[in-house]
């Protein structure tokens, strides 16, 4: 620790020694490589470390890197430790002119070196290619709270607009999704979190448009493709975990010697095996996947609606057995396999089929269906409300 109580940081030229995974991440010359390690394990002084060998080594200039981090104090401090690496070699006596040169140059380059946080490095590029993306030279950047202002007077002059112009649309809009919510309310949780929500996405209300398509697709469309493989994965992924915990209920039975009990327990696995196997089956269907619109689509359907019937309409066996003795046995072990068999119960239940279990594909086809003409609108808000945001910053 320093005087002030800070961690000492260790300077480049006491060559501090580095395990097996630092110095391969210093030395390797491949051109992407991750480096993960917890915080304060080092990881500053080692990027430092390899910075400073392209530069040592590979004669590779600071002009010609890029080096970003997450807040401007981790740039002054990265800045700080490659001059004093710089400093450093430069002190070394056996060094010869011309890279001793080549290290000044560097010493002098490193406050116009790109060494910048995430976002000042955006900045600067869009600043520089303004042109191909339709920015005025001049932009600044919109502090939160500006932003909050103007975001807030878009919203005013956009739902002014539609309660003016389009009344009818926009209050059914209003009575099916704002319900009890009143006006900053529906702008904070609609309109407001779900533009930032979907710019982060290239082409926003491109993928909007898709989505908002996709709501009006029959079943065997929606529930094809990636989302019935999604649903699939989850089928299989629940019911391995299902059938995990009521295997771990055989042993505690065995140690215990409540041996009548075991049949009731290889019931509940026999059954859930069964269902794992069908369900890892319709994983491996890939028609579906590959052309949902073909003659394997439909067929797969119907197999994942029969398999979530399946999953609704199992049972486990209810662990009763008149032996006394095996009853006694049992009361020793009861606790442990009740909270086994519970939790498998309430993962079964709440994991599928509660999700997807209750209704058919069709009738949740058809009410996503409903959402259609409504998530329509919301996206033509949504591109309205983009358009006087951008007029107004």
């Amino acid at each position: 620790m320093s005087r002030d109580g800070g961690t000492r940081r260790e300077a480049p030229q006491d060559k501090p020694s580095r395990n097996e995974k630092q110095a391969a991440a210093i030395n390797s010359d491949k051109k992407r490589i991750l480096v993960s390690a917890a915080a304060g394990s080092g990881k500053t002084a080692v990027l430092v470390e390899r910075i400073g060998r392209l530069i040592t080594e590979a004669h590779i200039p600071l002009s010609a890197m890029l080096i970003v981090t997450f807040t401007n104090a981790a740039a002054a401090e990265m800045r700080q430790r490659i001059v004093l690496f710089l400093a450093g070699k430069l002190g070394e006596k056996d060094i010869e002119e011309a890279q001793r040169a080549f290290l000044r140059a560097q010493l002098s380059a490193i406050y116009s070196a790109q060494i910048s946080t995430f976002h000042a490095f955006a900045l600067a590029v869009i600043r520089e290619y303004h042109f191909k993306i339709g920015l005025e030279p001049g932009l600044r950047i919109c502090d939160e709270a500006r932003g909050t202002i103007l975001k807030n007077e878009a919203a005013e002059e956009l739902f002014a607009e539609r309660f003016a112009n389009d009344y009818d649309n926009f209050t059914d809009f209003l009575r099916h999704y704002a319900g009890e919510k009143n006006e900053e309310s529906l702008r904070e949780e609609m309109l407001f979190a779900v533009y930032d929500a979907i710019r982060v996405s290239p082409d926003p209300f491109d993928r909007l448009r898709e989505a908002v398509a996709s709501l009006s697709k029959p079943a065997r469309e929606m529930f094809a493709g990636s989302v019935a493989a999604a649903i699939r994965a989850e089928v299989v992924r629940t019911l391995t975990k299902t059938l995990a915990l009521c295997r771990a209920v055989r042993p505690l039975l065995e140690t215990g010697g409540a041996h009548a009990y075991l049949p009731l327990c290889e019931a509940d696995t026999d059954g859930l095996a069964r269902l794992l196997a069908a369900a890892e089956d319709l994983k491996n269907a890939k028609r579906s996947a590959d052309a949902p619109h073909g003659p394997g689509a439909q067929e797969d359907a119907d197999r994942l609606q029969a398999l979530l019937s399946a999953v609704s309409d199992f049972k486990f066996a209810t662990f009763s057995v008149s032996n006394k003795e095996e009853k006694a046995k049992y009361k020793a072990i009861e606790a442990d396999v009740k909270r086994l068999r519970e939790k498998a119960k309430r993962l079964l239940r709440e994991g599928l089929a509660e999700r997807y279990c209750r209704r058919s594909l069709e009738d949740c086809a058809a009410e996503i269906n409903g959402t259609a003409p409504y998530a329509a609108y919301l996206a033509g808000l949504l591109e309205a409300f983009h358009e006087i945001f951008t007029r107004k910053k």
